[in-house]
């Protein structure tokens, strides 16, 4: 990611009808946090629906002035600008570490966004994997469409949902970005039925057990007492040939 140090003239309010500013944080060297190939790819379809898209650090976010210290993507140089950009209708929460979430300041601040009228807060928090389930569940349009999902709390929960389903997602309650999560498959027909797959550092390597009580094991040595979930795997669509789906 690379930052100018020259700053562009700043942009008069009249000429963005509608400005969202991508929020992030900055680590102790000031460096700018986050996926910066993600905020570009916001930034550009922004310009495409007609409105301005900027990051902005929360340390630099002053609810009191017209204007906000951002950063703005210039496409000819393929590089991220220093400027002055007009208070924004939309702040999209992109704080990329839970840790940063939790700092006293930044919770501050993000609590005074969300007072405030003049700009609405998207994505206020790290969602919960638990809590987004059940609140889900209380809408009869989306809880036709979730999978059976349990807290992985007890060993009687996990056998009997593998009893049900012989595919299973385990995921951390608070993870993200994939980080944590484990797939149980049982394969009757092998002589080591059940078949553990864990995702680390974006590789997967799966143990196979020759009983429930052995993969249970593992399952409690790989959770580290970290909440999970459990939920029943779902066969998944595909768009041109390529898999996809929407998950939480």
């Amino acid at each position: 990611m690379s930052i100018a140090t020259a700053t562009t003239p700043s942009l008069k309010k009249s000429e963005t009808p509608f400005i969202l500013a991508i929020l992030t944080t900055k680590s102790k060297t000031g460096k700018v946090k986050g996926n910066f190939e993600n905020f570009k790819d916001l930034t550009i379809t922004g310009a495409k629906m007609g409105f301005n898209v900027y990051v902005l650090p929360i340390e630099d976010f002053d609810a009191t002035k017209q204007q906000q210290q951002g950063l703005i993507y210039e496409k000819s140089t393929n590089k991220w600008i220093p400027t002055l950009m007009p208070f924004p209708h939309l702040i999209y929460n992109r704080i990329p570490y839970r840790q940063d979430e939790d700092n006293k300041q930044v919770k501050e601040k993000i609590i005074h966004i969300s007072k405030r009228k003049r700009v609405k807060l998207f994505n206020p928090t790290f969602f919960n994997k638990w809590q987004l389930f059940r609140w889900l569940m209380k809408s009869s349009t989306t809880s036709k469409f979730l999978p059976e999902t349990k807290r992985l709390q007890a060993q009687s929960t996990f056998k009997a949902m593998l009893d049900k389903h012989n595919f299973l997602y385990l995921k951390p309650e608070s993870g993200k970005a994939g980080k944590g999560i484990m797939t149980v498959r049982v394969e009757a027909q092998e002589l080591l039925p059940y078949a553990l797959s864990i995702q680390k550092n974006k590789e997967s390597k799966t143990i196979r057990c020759h009983s429930f009580e052995k993969l249970w094991k593992k399952i409690i040595q790989e959770s580290q007492n970290t909440a999970y979930i459990v939920q029943q795997a779902l066969s998944l669509i595909s768009i041109k040939g390529v898999a996809m789906t929407y998950v939480y």
